[in-house]
């Protein structure tokens, strides 16, 4: 349930009962209908800068991708951010009309329209790897030379099953060369501050490589 008079927005379902003053939302359903999504969009694009506070919590915005031909029909994929880690697809036709969504693991599309799937698949997938490969450029650095200490880290021990607070990882080439306390920083290493972190092997790491991951902890 969701109702809102004048400034106060107020839900209820099964795990939420909330109540908040705000002067323009969109409040997010507990598994609601696919067709939400396109509820969303439109209510995204039709806002300044196309973004919104969401209810309960949080902030949406969108962006438009690609745009195909399918069966005659224009449509355009759009992703928002802020509704997971991810942003979500969702396909409209020219005029807002939510026409459905595709992924590997479920799909709707308008009835009649079921050709569309895979062209629809396949510039999703074109353009979500595009993203990811300029968020790979933005976001990785890669030192040029010299070691990597990764200092101060609560390194998860997957042998014992165990963290050890306060360690030094130094990293040289692709193999992990030292670990502990008291491991000292090379000349000229590239030092990260994993202070309040957690260190982890990969799973596809083998016992002799420098592949980690490095996450925050509360």
């Amino acid at each position: 349930m969701f109702r809102q008079d004048g400034l106060t927005a107020q839900w209820h379902n099964k795990a939420e009962d909330g109540k908040r003053e705000v002067a323009n939302a969109f409040y997010v359903s507990m598994y609601g209908p696919p067709q939400e999504s396109g509820l969303l969009a439109n209510a995204l694009l039709a806002s300044p800068n196309h973004r919104l506070p969401l209810l309960p919590a949080g902030e949406a915005s969108i962006e438009k991708v690609t745009e195909i031909s399918v069966g005659g029909k224009q449509i355009i994929d759009y992703t928002i951010s802020g509704l997971g880690f991810t942003p979500s697809d969702v396909w409209l036709e020219r005029d807002g009309t939510y026409f459905g969504y595709v992924s590997a693991w479920s799909t709707l599309v308008r009835d009649g329209f079921e050709s569309a799937v895979k062209p629809m698949l396949d510039a999703q997938q074109s353009a979500a790897q595009k993203r990811m490969a300029g968020l790979t450029k933005r976001l990785t650095h890669k030192p040029t030379k010299g070691s990597i200490v990764i200092r101060n880290a609560n390194l998860f021990d997957s042998v014992r099953g165990v963290i050890v607070p306060a360690t030094n990882i130094v990293i040289r080439g692709d193999r992990v060369v030292a670990v502990g306390s008291d491991a000292a920083s090379p000349k000229g290493a590239t030092v990260i501050d994993a202070t309040g972190k957690t260190v982890v092997p990969s799973p596809r790491a083998s016992r002799r490589s420098a592949t980690w991951q490095t996450t925050s902890t509360s």
